[in-house]
């Protein structure tokens, strides 16, 4: 037995593509149980959802505090070492930003330099702080 799955999920296509001489079922079983996960740590991520550990991050006054998921404070370690790695490049707190810019058209031009410096100034990880011992 041997083919592709595809399954749509955080905006792209994953793809899983076997060969096995394993029971059918087994190999759908573990398929299906690997798109699963895909779309629980979607749900757990994804900014568009308003249940997720994102949201509820986004949500966070100054100062004020929330329990994640493993899998976010993973994820949110993770993107700490990335964008120290890339000399902060890579910002996943960049929301505020490109909400602006899809208000605007993705044109940069109709931004106006007040809303661009308000969009930066909400963006940053050092504005968050994990405690990975509570």
């Amino acid at each position: 037995m041997s083919g592709i799955h595809t399954h749509k999920a955080m905006n792209t296509e994953f793809s899983i593509r076997f060969d096995s001489k394993e029971d059918s079922n087994l190999v759908e079983g573990a398929i299906a149980a690997a798109f699963t996960k895909i779309d629980d740590v979607e749900r757990i991520l994804s900014r568009f959802n308003d249940s997720s550990d994102t949201a509820l991050i986004a949500s966070l006054k100054p100062g004020e505090v929330a329990t994640v998921t493993p899998v976010m404070m993973s994820a949110l370690l993770a993107c700490v070492e990335v964008c120290a790695a890339t000399g902060g490049a890579f910002d996943p707190t960049l929301a505020p930003v490109m909400d602006l810019l899809r208000e605007k058209k993705m044109v940069w031009g109709e931004i106006k330099e007040e809303e661009l410096e308000d969009a930066f100034a909400r963006c940053g990880m050092q504005r968050l702080v994990l405690d990975t011992e509570n």
